[in-house]
């Protein structure tokens, strides 16, 4: 049976799978180390015309298959778009490469097993830990203005509800672009979620609502790349949607948003 952090990207959607996650109690043990890492890596130049990369971690395994440094560090630090990487030689956007890793037991164990956003903070550090040891990547954290969206709650007010104190089963986002169902969602996995549609034009966004809480509602909306149907006809856009249903709002901005700046970075040397 696949992981439930098995992930594909047909569009860049590298994240969404770990949207659906259901979270387990079990926390990660505070005496792991703070830079968790991969066992063992290979790493191979990926040489075809497949743009879709994709990102499996099954059972003490993970592969990186076409997948470009640019790919790994959006993934990494949430962010939309290459232009919030800032520095960022043109190798590291195009060249694809196919990556191989063996995982700890006990990092095998918690990326299975732990709540939902250690096991997205966890995977996040086993891939930036490979960029620095096999890319020589050298990073730090700034900000660049760049055209955006920010997500406020709008002048009508909240309408999405707070999640129970116990959350049942499923935790998280669920459901495909127009039909989104969350349980227990906080504000952060809203906006990575939106950060995919194609009404967003790959912008980065902002959160702006001040809500730190999780918070379950429906959102059903038709989606810009989709024809209208009988079960869609009457559904607004995305962005009214959003205002209908959550009382949130998309406001379109020259912003400061989270960036990147790389320092230093190398090709590896393949085995």
């Amino acid at each position: 049976m696949p992981s439930p952090l098995g992930l594909t990207s047909a569009t860049c959607k590298s994240l969404l799978a770990l949207l659906l996650l259901s979270a387990a109690p079990v926390g990660i043990s505070a005496q792991k180390s703070d830079h968790p890492s991969f066992a063992v890596t290979s790493v191979k130049p990926y040489v075809g015309e497949t743009p879709a990369y994709e990102l499996n971690f099954d059972g003490g395994h993970a592969e990186m298959t076409r997948i470009t440094v640019a790919d790994m560090i959006r993934h990494c630090y949430r962010l939309t778009t290459n232009d919030q990487i800032v520095n960022l030689p043109d190798w590291a956007k195009k060249d694809r490469w196919d990556i191989k890793a063996t995982e700890e037991v006990d990092i095998s164990h918690d990326l299975e097993t732990g709540p939902l956003n250690q096991r997205m903070a966890l995977m996040d550090s086993l891939i930036l830990e490979l960029l620095h040891d096999r890319f020589g990547l050298r990073e730090s954290k700034t900000t660049r203005v760049l055209s955006a969206y920010e997500l406020t709650v709008a002048k009508s007010g909240l309408k999405a509800q707070p999640a129970d104190a116990v959350i049942q089963g499923f935790h998280g986002l669920d459901g495909p672009d127009g039909h989104i169902t969350a349980n227990g969602a906080s504000m952060t996995l809203l906006v990575m979620r939106m950060g995919f549609m194609p009404e967003v034009q790959r912008h980065p966004i902002v959160d702006h609502t001040g809500l730190t809480g999780e918070y379950s509602w429906k959102l059903n909306w038709t989606p810009e790349l989709t024809a209208p149907t009988a079960e869609n006809s009457d559904l607004p856009g995305l962005f009214e949607a959003l205002k209908q249903q959550l009382g949130l709002q998309l406001v379109s901005a020259k912003t400061a948003v989270p960036a990147i700046q790389v320092d230093s970075i190398s090709k590896p040397s393949p085995d």
